[in-house]
């Protein structure tokens, strides 16, 4: 979806002013086009068959859904509706406000009800289907703790995490600027 410059500009901070806002509109436009799109992939999926989207979506791909979903969530401030019925709050994590290590905390609107509702629906069918066998989950734990998954997915980390990531694409980067300015020729 995003070119390698694309990629690139949202990475460099170094970037001027214009340069930076003519790429995030882009990529803005980008992101909003591939969302638009979420309701014909579900209504597409209801009519294709097993067979037809194992070949079409790998395992990545759904993980990487996983990821993008858990990070809409927090950008556009989904949170859990908390207090009592006279009282509802809602508090936004600290990746929220990075600069408050607390998050911050206000009073419920009934979008944030509709919200946590709809939220708390979808992790519930995941719970309910994939932690409700107690074998599968001991098997799971002694699949980790042998370190099975290494053989099965080797150079894997076993559970990376958000900010690893992004620090292994932040050094990718600046590798491939070096390798970049080392191969252009002298002025």
């Amino acid at each position: 979806m995003l070119s390698d410059t694309e990629r690139e500009r949202l990475f460099d901070q170094n970037l001027d002013s214009t340069t930076r806002k003519r790429n995030h509109l882009i990529v803005k436009r980008k992101i909003k086009n591939w969302i638009s799109q979420a309701e014909d992939v579900v209504y597409a999926l209801r009519f294709l068959t097993d067979t037809q989207i194992e070949q079409t979506i790998p395992d990545g791909d759904v993980f990487a859904l996983f990821e993008a979903t858990e990070m809409i969530l927090d950008r556009l401030n989904f949170a859990p509706v908390h207090g009592e019925p006279d009282n509802p709050f809602v508090t936004y994590a600290a990746t929220v406000l990075r600069s408050d290590p607390k998050g911050i905390r206000r009073r419920a609107k009934e979008s944030d009800f509709d919200r946590a509702l709809r939220v708390q629906r979808h992790a519930e069918n995941l719970r309910d289907y994939y932690l409700t066998n107690d074998k599968y989950d001991t098997a799971y734990k002694i699949y980790h703790e042998k370190g099975q998954w290494k053989l099965d997915h080797p150079g894997a980390e076993p559970f990376p995490d958000q900010a690893t990531r992004w620090e292994k694409a932040k050094v990718a980067i600046a590798e491939s600027k070096r390798k970049a300015v080392r191969q252009e020729p002298p002025a």
